[in-house]
C-alpha cells in the first residue's frame, strides 16, 4: 500500500506541475458540455450556443445536439463537474461557475495519469519484478511518454489507455475464484468502448488474453464459464448502453453522428504505419522514444509472459491497422502533439520496460538507457510547455515546419508573452518534479532500510 501511494502522490505532483488553464482544442469541451447536461437533466444534449466549431457536433433525431462520439468520456467527467458546482456559489454568475466547472474538469488528467501508473505498477509487481524496477518504469510512464503532456486534456485516449492496461492486468491476474475481476475487467472493456466506439475492434484482444489465461492456469470448464458471464455481462450492458444513446441521439443504432467523411480508410496501410510510427510530425517511436528501450528487451518479456505479451501484440496490431488505414493518418490531416490515436497503446507496450531496467549493467548500455530515458522527458517537458490552443496556433504559423516540437519553439522565441509562460510553467514543473522525486527517494531509502534490517 504504501508504495502505491508514493507513486500516486508522486504522479500528482508531476502533473500538477503541468496542469493548463484551459483546454488544447475545442473538441475537448464537447464531453464537459454533456456531462453538465448530464447533472443538469439526465441527458448528453450540448448547448450548441456555446461552440464555436460545429464540426464536432451534430442534430440528433429529438432536434437537440450532441457530440459526435461516445457519451462515456462525459460520463468520466461528470464527477470533476459536479464537484466544480459544488464548490461554487447559488449566486455565482454563469460565467464564475462554467469556469469552475472547466477548472475542476482539468483536474481529470492529474489523477487518471497516476492511477494508470499505479496499475502499471501492479502489474509489473505481479509479473515477478522487483517494487523498485517496477516503481522506476512507472515513474517513466509519467514522466516520459505522452501520456504526460496529455494530462493537460479532457480527451478520452486518456481513459481508454486506463481502462485497457487495467483489462489486461485484471485478466492476466485471475485466480479461480476471481469472478469480481472478471466482471471488473469486462465493466473496463465496455466503457472504453462508451468513450470511443471504435475500442470494439480491439475487444478480440482480451478475449484472447482470457483465453491464455485460462490454458496457462488449466482452469475447469465451470470457472471458465462463470469468468466468462462475469465479463461479458457488464460489457454488453454498457455496450448496450452506446446503442440505446445512438438511437436516442442520432436515429439509429449503429450511428455515431459521424458522416462519410470520417469512415475514409483509403490510405495504405504501409504508409500509415510509418507516418504514425516514425514521422518527425506525430510519429510513435519519436513523441515517446522510451518505448524503443521496452522493444529491445521485448523478446525476453515473452519468454517469461507469452500469454500476456501475445495478447498484447494483437492489441497494439490492431490499433495500428486499423488507424493506420484512416485518412486522418496521413500527413496534416489531424493535429495533435504526438500520435494521440496511439495513447491507449503506450502503458501496454511499456510492460517490458522493467525487464530492460531489471538486466542493465554499469556499461555503455546502462548509459544509453539513461539517456534515451532523458531524451524521453524532455519531449514531454517541450509538449507541456505551451499556452492553451497551441495546437491551432501551431497550425496557423508554422506549417512548414517539420514537426509540433519546432513549431513551440519557434512560438516561443518569436512570442514575448508565450515566453513569459514557458518560463513559469518550467518553474513549475521543475519544483514539482523536484518534490515527486524527493518523495521517490524517501521511498526508496524506506525500502534499503527495511530489507537490510531483514537480511540482518
Amino acid at each position: 500500500m504504501k508504495p502505491v501511494l508514493a507513486l500516486f502522490l508522486c504522479g500528482v505532483c508531476l502533473t500538477c506541475a503541468v496542469r493548463s488553464g484551459q483546454p488544447e482544442t475545442v473538441d475537448e469541451l464537447l464531453p464537459l458540455y454533456a456531462s453538465v447536461s448530464f447533472l443538469d437533466h439526465g441527458d448528453f444534449d450540448i448547448p450548441v450556443r456555446d461552440t464555436f466549431y460545429p464540426g464536432f457536433y451534430v442534430e440528433g433525431a429529438d432536434g437537440r445536439y450532441y457530440q459526435k462520439f461516445g457519451p462515456g468520456q462525459a460520463f468520466v467527467l461528470a464527477p470533476f463537474a459536479a464537484i466544480g458546482r459544488a464548490v461554487t456559489g447559488a449566486d455565482a454568475s454563469p460565467a464564475v461557475r462554467g469556469r469552475n466547472i472547466l477548472q475542476s474538469a482539468l483536474f481529470f488528467g492529474m489523477f487518471v495519469v497516476p492511477l494508470t501508473a499505479v496499475v502499471f505498477f501492479l502489474f509489473c509487481v505481479d509479473l515477478g519484478y522487483s517494487e523498485k524496477t517496477s516503481a522506476l518504469a512507472a515513474l517513466s510512464i509519467m514522466a516520459a511518454t505522452e501520456l504526460l503532456p496529455y494530462s493537460r486534456t479532457l480527451f478520452g485516449d486518456l481513459t481508454c489507455a486506463f481502462l485497457g492496461l487495467s483489462a489486461f492486468f485484471l485478466i492476466a491476474t485471475l485466480k479461480p475464484d476471481s469472478t469480481a475481476r472478471a466482471a471488473a475487467a469486462g465493466l473496463c472493456v465496455g466503457l472504453s468502448i462508451l468513450v470511443r466506439p471504435v475500442s470494439v475492434l480491439f475487444a478480440p484482444a482480451f478475449v484472447l488474453c482470457l483465453i491464455l489465461i485460462w490454458k496457462r492456469e488449466s482452469f475447469p470448464i465451470p470457472v471458465c464459464r462463470r469468468h466468462l458471464m462475469a465479463a461479458v455481462v457488464p460489457a454488453a450492458l454498457l455496450g448496450s448502453a452506446l446503442l440505446a444513446y445512438n438511437r436516442h441521439a442520432f436515429g439509429s443504432f449503429f450511428s455515431s453522428g459521424y458522416g462519410s467523411e470520417m469512415f475514409q480508410f483509403d490510405e495504405p496501410l504501409w504508409r500509415g504505419a510509418w507516418h504514425l510510427l516514425f514521422s518527425f510530425e506525430k510519429g510513435f517511436f519519436i513523441y515517446s522514444p522510451v518505448v524503443l528501450l521496452s522493444l529491445l528487451f521485448w523478446r525476453h518479456f515473452h519468454r517469461a509472459h507469452p500469454q500476456v505479451s501475445l495478447a498484447i501484440l494483437v492489441y497494439a496490431g490492431l490499433y495500428l491497422i486499423v488507424y493506420s488505414g484512416w485518412y486522418a493518418s496521413s500527413p496534416g490531416k489531424e493535429l495533435s502533439y504526438g500520435q494521440r490515436f496511439l495513447l491507449p497503446v503506450v502503458p501496454v507496450a511499456l510492460l517490458a520496460l522493467p525487464e530492460c531496467l531489471s538486466r542493465l549493467r554499469r556499461n555503455v548500455w546502462s548509459i544509453a538507457a539513461v539517456l534515451v530515458l532523458w531524451v524521453s522527458f524532455l519531449v514531454q517537458a517541450a509538449g507541456c510547455l505551451q499556452t492553451g490552443l497551441a495546437y491551432r496556433n501551431w497550425a496557423a504559423q508554422f506549417e512548414s515546419e517539420p514537426s509540433p516540437l519546432v513549431g513551440y519553439v519557434l512560438l516561443t522565441v518569436r512570442d514575448p508573452a508565450t515566453i513569459r509562460v514557458w518560463w513559469w510553467q518550467s518553474g513549475a514543473l521543475g519544483r514539482s518534479a523536484g518534490v515527486a522525486l524527493v518523495c521517490l527517494a524517501v521511498y526508496f531509502a524506506v525500502l534499503s532500510v527495511r530489507r537490510n534490517r531483514a537480511a540482518g
